[in-house]
């Protein structure tokens, strides 16, 4: 529930950042079936201009937030035209990561993560 109340939030006159730390510890791909892994990555979200960032394995990327009352999501865009995507559950803290990776040659390599997040660094 704390997950909830602080992506629920009103805003408020002073801007202030929601982090979110993610980690998966499950990741599934076509091909090679569900394996252990152990991927992280932090969300920073503006709380006023709804504004929202990643830092992961391949650097910091700008994201679109998008908050409902059960669960937000986080949509990069990659040069390809492919996404990615990170839904959180707000009240399990649950989270799926889904990569659509567009290959150099074509075709692509659709993978997901399965873990938890947390509000913090």
């Amino acid at each position: 529930m704390l997950l909830a109340a602080a992506l629920l939030c009103a805003p408020s006159a002073n801007a202030a950042a929601v982090v979110l730390s993610c980690s998966f510890d499950r990741r599934c791909e076509p091909d090679q079936g569900c394996g252990v892994t152990a991927l992280s990555m932090i969300f920073h979200m503006d709380d006023v201009d709804g504004s929202a960032f990643i830092i992961g394995n391949n650097g910091v990327a700008e994201v679109q937030a998008i908050s409902g009352n059960r669960a937000t999501s986080f949509v990069e865009r990659l040069p390809s035209g492919a996404v990615q995507v990170t839904v959180i559950d707000l009240t399990t803290t649950r989270a799926v990561h889904s990569r659509h990776t567009v290959k150099l040659g074509g075709g692509i390599l659709p993978s997901q993560y399965y873990g938890t997040c947390t509000v913090g660094s």
